[in-house]
């Protein structure tokens, strides 16, 4: 996967959901009230100094960009070419990487199960989305190409332990996103 691979308008309309899902989480219509109840953080604070606010945003597309072109990558290196598997993908990655990580880190910390809620269920629902939307964007730009992905990489649609069961050749070399993704992944 070269980064000339990526569709970028689907990264930038990925970041684009992604901040419309953070101010939409952070809203008065949401979660903006039992967050700040949870966090000793008010209103105020962000009145009294407007540059925190710049800075949370700032920061939050330079991540929602990281994150984009990763799920993209995702997307790309395992074949997803439906909708349901770009949302296995998104799905994945935020109960994966973002909720199994932040547990022990809530739990260490004796923080509750409502503000984990908070803050982990808003990854998880932007991730499972922009992996619909990339595999669905990438469906539209070029819908015969998931038959056999971009420089000769194949994904099966059988897990690995049945593939490891029934290879022939259990030298079949896989790619480290085959483990990742829990798909059988060789390589031409």
């Amino acid at each position: 996967l070269a980064f000339s691979d990526i569709n970028y308008l689907a990264v930038l309309a990925g970041v684009v959901v992604n901040m419309v899902a953070g101010a939409l989480r952070y809203s008065p219509l949401l979660f903006a009230n039992p967050w700040m109840a949870e966090t000793g953080i008010s209103m105020e604070q962000f009145n009294e100094n407007p540059s925190l606010a710049f800075e949370g945003c700032v920061v939050s597309i330079f991540a929602s960009v990281i994150i984009v072109i990763t799920l993209a990558m995702i997307v790309q290196l395992t074949g997803a070419s439906t909708a349901a598997e770009g949302v296995l993908r998104g799905l994945l990655a935020g109960v994966g990487f973002v909720a199994a990580t932040q547990l022990p880190n809530y739990t260490f910390e004796s923080r509750s199960l409502k503000i984990y809620i908070i803050n982990v269920g808003y990854p998880v629902v932007t991730f499972t989305t922009i992996g619909l939307l990339l595999t669905v964007w990438q469906q539209v730009r070029d819908p015969h190409q998931r038959a056999v992905a971009r420089r000769g990489w194949v994904c099966s649609a059988q897990p690995l332990f049945l593939s490891n069961a029934l290879s022939a050749s259990p030298s079949a070399e896989k790619s480290h996103f085959s483990l990742l993704m829990g798909w059988d992944v060789h390589h031409w």
